[in-house]
C-alpha cells in the first residue's frame, strides 16, 4: 500500500505526533495525546504505519523509523518540536533582509536600494498573505478530521 493511502485521518495524526515528538512513544502515550477512545485504536494506528515501515518499535514503544514529507507535512517544517507553515519562514528571511536595507538606506540613499525596498516588501507582504491563508486551511482541515 503506499504511504500517501496509509498517512489519513488518525494514523496520520498519529504518525504527525510522533514526528513532532521525535523520541519513542507509548500506546497510552499517543492515545492520550491524541485523544483517541481506547490504547487499541491507538495500536491498530500503530501497527498500520509499523507494516508501513514508517516506524520500528523501540523496546515497548515506537518511533519515526524514517520522516517523510507527503501530505500536509511537505507543507511544513519542525522547529522546537512545533509545525511551521513554510511559507512563515519565508517572511520571516524576508523581514530580516527588509531591516537590513532600512540599515543600509540610512547610510546612503540609492534608487536601486529603493527599489529593492519595494520588492522585499511586496515578497514579504505576498509571503505573509499565504501563510495566513494556508494556516486558516490546514486549521479547518484539521478540525475537520479532528470530528470524524
Amino acid at each position: 500500500m503506499e504511504h500517501t493511502q496509509i498517512l489519513q485521518g488518525n494514523t496520520l495524526r498519529v504518525y504527525l505526533y510522533m514526528l513532532r515528538e521525535r523520541r519513542p512513544v507509548g500506546v497510552r502515550e499517543i492515545m492520550r495525546a491524541l485523544g483517541l477512545s481506547s490504547p487499541s485504536l491507538a495500536h491498530y494506528h500503530i501497527n498500520k504505519l509499523l507494516n508501513a515501515k514508517l516506524i520500528k518499535q523501540v523496546n515497548n514503544k515506537y518511533m519515526i523509523n524514517k520522516p517523510i514529507k507527503i501530505g500536509i507535512a511537505k507543507y511544513f517544517v519542525i522547529v522546537s518540536g512545533r509545525f511551521l507553515p513554510r511559507f512563515s519562514i519565508y517572511a520571516g528571511i524576508l523581514s530580516a533582509l527588509l531591516v537590513f536595507e532600512f540599515i543600509l538606506i540610512s547610510f546612503n540613499l540609492m534608487i536601486s536600494l529603493i527599489f529593492a525596498i519595494f520588492a522585499t516588501v511586496m515578497s514579504l507582504i505576498i509571503m505573509c498573505y499565504e501563510t495566513y491563508n494556508f494556516w486558516k486551511e490546514i486549521t479547518l482541515y484539521l478540525e475537520q478530521r479532528e470530528k470524524i
